[in-house]
């Protein structure tokens, strides 16, 4: 898993660099299965959210500034190389932590209706955004890389939150509700 994202940025040209992206992000999806297991299973992490987020924003401050100022020393030669493997094990840290905050009853900004109702949509969004990507991009043309082009960013966002709303209230809601009414009648 991480092992496998430490061989892929150490040594980018090997064939498991090649490997296609849903193959490559197997180990995201394992770490996170395993820690939602552990979860299941009672596992508490005693470390607060506010570490995770501590840790986070140091490594990521340590990038900006190193990246900024052409630092050479190897350390931050080896962090730059690892970031991915690195960030992965930082969120799954923040996400552990926060579940487990939530698990015990604690405030969470990740509970309100709004985020709740996001979450919800999630798997809908994730499975239209680059459709709109991609139409954006043949309406519009293929803009050259600059900043400008980040104003492309909230229609796109606004139009894939709109259509992934629809998925979710027009297939995806209707047809969980038949499929867990068929399994409470011949399942139980």
């Amino acid at each position: 898993m991480v092992g496998y994202q430490i061989v892929i940025n150490v040594v980018p040209g090997t064939v498991l660099a090649q490997a296609p992206m849903p193959l490559r992000r197997l180990g995201e999806f394992i770490i996170g299965t395993g820690l939602a297991q552990l979860a299941i299973l009672g596992w508490r992490l005693k470390v607060s959210p506010i570490v995770g987020y501590g840790l986070l924003a140091a490594f990521t401050a340590v990038l900006v500034v190193g990246i900024r100022f052409n630092v050479e020393h190897s350390l931050f030669q080896w962090a730059l190389r690892l970031y991915e493997p690195i960030f992965i094990l930082l969120f799954a840290l923040i996400i552990f932590a926060v579940a487990t905050r939530d698990a015990q009853g604690g405030r969470s900004l990740l509970r309100s209706p709004v985020l709740v109702r996001l979450g919800e949509w999630s798997f809908a969004f994730y499975l239209v955004h680059a459709t709109v990507i991609y139409a954006f991009r043949h309406l519009f043309d293929k803009q050259p890389m600059a900043f400008s082009n980040l104003m492309w960013n909230l229609p796109v966002f606004l139009v894939a939150l709109l259509l992934a709303w629809l998925l979710y209230r027009l297939v995806e809601h209707p047809v969980e509700g038949r499929m867990r009414k068929w399994g409470n009648v011949h399942l139980n």
